[in-house]
């Protein structure tokens, strides 16, 4: 069982430097774990990204809809609340929540965010090429 982060979902959609290796682990996966905030905080980078110029119109749509196709199951956070607010001295909520789902799980993590992933293996959970 897999949770990948908004990160390294990202990594794969937009190609960049570690797009193949990532990939590669991701599409060996029947579907991913994440928590219900993954989407808009996607969505939410691939707006910044755009409004910084470093995406064209175009590629944010494809992006859109790559994303939609991502065959996913959606946890909500409420139920992970409580591990939330424990980590919040180390991980913004958002971070938080996807390191908490794996603890809830017992899954690997998957990211792109070095303190994420650092955070992850303080807490005993297998991180899948994490640290960029």
């Amino acid at each position: 069982m897999t949770v990948a982060d908004a990160s390294a979902v990202l990594d794969v959609i937009l190609r960049q430097a570690r797009a193949a290796v990532i990939g590669a682990h991701l599409a060996r996966l029947a579907e991913l774990h994440v928590p219900e905030h993954f989407h808009v905080e996607a969505i939410s980078a691939l707006r910044r990204l755009r409004l910084r110029g470093g995406l064209s119109e175009h590629a944010a749509q494809q992006s859109l809809r790559s994303l939609a196709r991502l065959r996913v199951v959606r946890y909500p956070v409420l139920g992970l609340s409580e591990t939330i607010w424990s980590l919040r001295d180390q991980l913004t909520a958002y971070d938080a929540a996807y390191l908490a789902l794996a603890l809830r799980l017992g899954a690997e993590l998957v990211t792109s965010d070095a303190a994420l992933a650092a955070a992850a293996e303080q807490h005993g959970v297998p991180v899948a090429l994490g640290r960029s």
